[in-house]
Formats: C-alpha cells, structure tokens, sequence
C-alpha cells in the first residue's frame, strides 16, 4: 500500500509542477501575443489526459518499486521490467509525464504549452532511442533485443 501511495503522490506531484509550469507559460503566451484557445470541451480533453497521465504514470511507478528499481536514474538497473504498463509500452513513464503535460497545456489553453509538450515528447523520443536504449541493449543483450520487437516504444 505505502509504494502505492508513493508512486500516486509522485504523479500528483508532476501534476501540480505542470501547473505551475502552465502558469508561468501562460503569460509567455500573453508576451508573445498569443491567444488561448480554452473551451469546457477542450479543459475536458485536457482533463481526460491529465487522468490518463497520472494513472499510466501511477502504474509504471508502482511496478518499478515492487520491483525494487528507481524511477529516476541515468544507467540501466538490474534489470527491466516487462509487466504491467511495459506490456504495452517500454516507456509509460514518459507516456504518463508527457500525457501530464499535454493535460496541462490543453487544461489552459496554451498554445505554447502545446507546443512546449510536443517538443519534450520529440526530446525525449530522440533520447531513449540514441542513449537509453542503447545502454539497455548493451546490458541485457539478446533479452531487451527480443523485447523491444514485441513492445513497442511508445503505444
């Protein structure tokens, strides 16, 4: 229950830092000129994301810490966890922050923000595919090999 409550607490986290974060882009969008596009539907998408976010970002967390890994580190760990949310993608943990972040931006009608949350996801794209991944690979070989052509990337 406590790893549950952690790796929540941890995705509500990065909720409040994407409001806050959306605050401050908020009046970037007022300098530069640009005009909000917020609508009840379009704070509901943002909403709906913003739920999606910290559920598949709740989940991935939690399962790295019943497996005793840190959710936060540079190097591959003592291992790589194929369960849960990794069924489905090798990289929830992003998923969830990404999908956070667009919630954020949506939610406020931002369209810096949303531009902001889409070059993030093409950073962080760019970066597990030329560092993350290949570290991965050297490790664990032939095993993260066969993963990665059964899981794909993102969805």
């Amino acid at each position: 229950m406590f790893n549950f409550i952690k790796s929540f607490l941890f995705s509500i986290a990065l909720v409040a830092i994407g409001i806050l974060v959306m605050l401050i882009i908020e009046k970037l969008d007022l300098l530069l000129g640009l005009k909000n596009f917020r609508s009840n539907f379009i704070v509901l998408i943002g909403v709906i994301f913003l739920i999606i976010g910290v559920v598949i970002r709740t989940w991935a967390t939690l399962i790295f810490y019943q497996n005793r890994l840190k959710v936060v580190t540079l190097n591959p760990q003592h291992t790589f966890v194929k369960s849960g949310p990794y069924k489905f993608s090798r990289n929830p943990l992003y998923i969830g922050i990404i999908s956070i972040a667009l919630g954020s931006a949506l939610s406020f009608g931002s369209p810096t923000g949303v531009i902001a949350a889409i070059l993030v996801f093409i950073g962080w794209d760019i970066y597990v595919g030329l560092v993350e991944e290949r570290k991965l690979e050297q490790k664990f070989g032939d095993s993260y090999a066969q993963y990665k052509q059964e899981v794909p990337r993102w969805l």
